[in-house]
C-alpha cells in the first residue's frame, strides 16, 4: 500500500512539474509568439491592400478609359446616324400613328354598327308590338262581329220558335175552347130541345 501511494505521489508531482513548466514557457514564449503573429498579420494584410489597391488603380482607369471612349464613339455615332435616326423615328412613329387611328377607326365602326343594330331591333321589337296589337284589335273586331251575327241569329231563332210556340198554345187553347164551345151549345142545344 505503500508503495501505491509513493506510486501516486510521484505521478501527481511529475503531472504539478508539467503544468508548472508549460505555465512558464508560455509566459515567455506568448508574447514573442504574439509579436510575430501580429507582424504576419499585418504584412498579409498590407499585402492584400496593395493588391487590391494596384487592381482598384486599374479598374478604376479601364472604367475611366471605357467612359472616355464611350463618349467619343456614342458622339461619332449621334453625329453619323444623328439624322437617319430622326428620320427613322419619324417613320416609326407616322406608322405607330396610323395604326393607332386604324384600330380606333375600327373600334368606332364597331360601336356604330352594334348601336344601329341595337336600334334596328328595338324598332322591329316596336313594330312587331303594333303589328300584334293591330292583329288583335282585327282580330276582336271579327270575333265581336261574328259573336255579334250569331247573337242575332240565335235571337231570330228564339224568336221564331217563341213565336211558333205561342202560335202552337194559342191554336190548342182555340181549339179547347171551341171544343168547349161546342160542347155547351151542344148540351144547351140538347137541353132546350
Amino acid at each position: 500500500a505503500a508503495r501505491g501511494q509513493l506510486v501516486r505521489s510521484l505521478e501527481a508531482t511529475a503531472l504539478l512539474q508539467r503544468v508548472a513548466r508549460g505555465r512558464a514557457s508560455r509566459a515567455f514564449h506568448a508574447p514573442k509568439r504574439h509579436a510575430a503573429g501580429t507582424h504576419l498579420q499585418a504584412a498579409a494584410r498590407g499585402r492584400a491592400e496593395r493588391r487590391y489597391s494596384l487592381r482598384q488603380r486599374r479598374s478604376d482607369m479601364d472604367a475611366a478609359a471605357a467612359r472616355v471612349q464611350g463618349g467619343i464613339r456614342g458622339r461619332a455615332v449621334r453625329r453619323y446616324y444623328g439624322p437617319k435616326r430622326q428620320v427613322a423615328a419619324s417613320v416609326v412613329q407616322a406608322a405607330l400613328r396610323a395604326k393607332r387611328d386604324r384600330r380606333n377607326a375600327e373600334r368606332r365602326r364597331e360601336a356604330h354598327d352594334t348601336i344601329q343594330r341595337y336600334g334596328r331591333g328595338h324598332l322591329a321589337r316596336l313594330r312587331a308590338r303594333l303589328w300584334q296589337r293591330a292583329a288583335t284589335e282585327v282580330q276582336k273586331t271579327v270575333r265581336r262581329r261574328q259573336a255579334s251575327a250569331q247573337y242575332a241569329q240565335q235571337r231570330a231563332a228564339a224568336l221564331e220558335l217563341q213565336a211558333c210556340q205561342r202560335a202552337h198554345a194559342g191554336r190548342a187553347h182555340f181549339l179547347a175552347q171551341k171544343k168547349a164551345a161546342a160542347a155547351v151549345a151542344a148540351a144547351w142545344r140538347g137541353f132546350v130541345a
